[in-house]
Formats: C-alpha cells, structure tokens, sequence
C-alpha cells in the first residue's frame, strides 16, 4: 500500500509539471507569433528560448512516467491501469511522436546547440527585417534632433561629424563633417566627435560601420579625439561590437524611429540602440543620457 501512494504521488507530481510545462509551450509559441508579427527580435528570441525551456521540461515528465518509452502499466489493488503514452501526450495537445523528438533536450550538449540555433535565426530574421525596413537605394538615415541634443549636452559642442552630409548637419550642426565623397575613413579626426556610422542592407554597407567604429576607438586611443559618441544598432551577435563594449554605453529603453532623406519616420525600427561614450567625463554623460536609456561601464 505505502508502494502504491509513493508511485501516486510521484504520478501526481509529473503531471503537475507536465502541465506547467505544457502551458508554457502553449504560452510561448502565442508569445513567438506576436513578436514576430511586430517584428520585435529580443522578444521573438526570449519567447522561443521560454518555449524550448518548457519542451524540455515537458520532455523530462514524459521519460518520468514512461522510462522505457512505452505505454505505463501499474497494480493498483485488483485491478491493472494501463496509461497509453500516445493519449498521455494527446492530453496536452501534443503528438507523442513531436514529445519523443523533445528527448534530445535532455542532453545538455543538444540543448545548448538548439539554444544557439534559435539565437542564430533571429538575427538572419532580423537582417532580413532590416532590410525590409532601410531602402536599397540609400544608408542614410538621419539621428532625431532629441538625440544630438543629449549628444551635445555630453560633448559641450561637436566638432567633428565624420560620417555626415549637408541634410544631416542641419540637425547635428557639427562645425565640421566629411561626406561619402570626402571619406571620413581616411581623414584624422579632431576635438569632439559625433558619428552615426552609415548602415544599409549589403554586407559592404554592414562592414562600414565596423570600420567608422575601429576608426573612432584609434582617433580616440592616439588622443586626436578629445571625446566621441558613437551610435550603433545593439546587434550583439556582431563580432565587431566586442570592442565597443570596454567603454560607457547607454542601452536606449526604446526604439529610435531615425528619419529618412525625404523627412519621413522609420514606423517600424527593428533594432535597439546604443550610445557608446569615449571619453573622460562618464559622470556629465550619464547626465545627458539618462533619460534616453540605461547608463552601464564594463569594470
């Protein structure tokens, strides 16, 4: 008798789990449909991380009440209860043979990996939004005048807007800027600097930011910048962002809805932003960039 309430009870137990963990899925995935449909990625990448949490989850339950993979079969007084593994999974509204699939989850090597692949296609789902959302035909996009105004706070004036053109500086008012046709890459930068990288959809485009990043950190390092802010997409899985990480950085709370060449607001922007800070005074930074964001050194 005390065999048979230990197994009804561990019974029970599974299946309370089992139900968490169902509900999860299910909650998740509608999660996952709603991101996606607003193209929002750190929440579609949150909610398909939470659903393969709770497969594995489910997954667990499932070898607890069927170790060997079959059906279960148990005494209880006289009679013999056979619980079908098939209904078991039906029963939360999953087919047995997806529930076997999940099984691989409990290997921690797999899970890992399926973790990284999940990572790994938002941010190609991502690039395609991104795509989707700047024009093939331009990379300019123009940083909203509530944004150059904590900017100029931080920097007292800008110098130097490297990465520029005439319709941007109306806004920055940067006393000097190099165009595309002067090339702010292969020119010395000066004073106090502010820099937009140009972005677009090639992967030539993608690299260029890259590049008016490195530039920044050496004009920085060689004491020919007196002080930058650079303003980036917050694209973690870029490699090229590493170093940009070792300086103060505002994680914008929101979304910037940059401005196209014809004046027009990007409606739907894909991307989180950040600010990155070089220079001595974080104090008078944070200041100026608090209300845009969260204010963070790496120490």
């Amino acid at each position: 008798m005390n065999n048979l309430a230990t197994v009804d009870k561990a019974r029970a137990i599974a299946e309370q789990k089992a139900g968490k963990a169902a509900a999860d899925i299910h909650a998740a995935g509608v999660a996952a449909d709603i991101a996606e449909r607003v193209r929002d990625i750190s929440a579609l990448e949150g909610a398909l991380i939470r659903k393969l949490e709770a497969q594995r989850d489910f997954a667990a339950q499932y070898t607890a009440m069927f170790p060997h993979g079959g059906d279960h079969i148990s005494e209880q007084g006289d009679s013999t209860v056979r619980l079908l593994g098939a209904e078991w999974c039906l029963g939360y509204g999953f087919h047995v043979r997806t529930v076997r699939r999940w099984l691989e989850l409990l290997e921690p090597v797999t899970y890992t990996a399926k973790q990284k692949a999940v990572v790994k296609k938002c941010w190609e789902l991502a690039e395609l939004w991104q795509a989707a959302n700047y024009s093939s035909e331009s990379n300019d996009w123009y940083t909203p005048g509530k944004y150059i105004a904590a900017v100029r706070e931080a920097l007292g004036d800008i110098d130097l807007d490297p990465a520029s053109s005439v319709q941007a500086n109306g806004t920055v008012r940067a006393k000097e800027v190099f165009t595309q046709e002067d090339d702010g890459l292969a020119r010395d930068w000066f004073g106090r600097v502010f820099v937009n990288p140009p972005y677009g959809r090639t992967p030539e485009h993608r690299s260029l930011a890259a590049a008016f990043c490195n530039k920044a950190i050496c004009e920085y390092a060689s004491g020919n910048v007196e002080a930058c802010i650079i303003l980036v997409n917050s694209l973690h899985s870029q490699t090229w962002q590493a170093p940009l990480y070792y300086h103060t950085i505002c994680f914008v709370d929101h979304r910037i809805h940059f401005v196209s060449a014809d004046g027009e607001e990007n409606e739907n922007p894909t991307f989180q932003n950040i600010f990155i800070y070089l220079g001595r005074d974080v104090a008078k930074f944070a200041a100026a960039f608090s209300g845009i964001g969260y204010v963070m050194r790496k120490v």
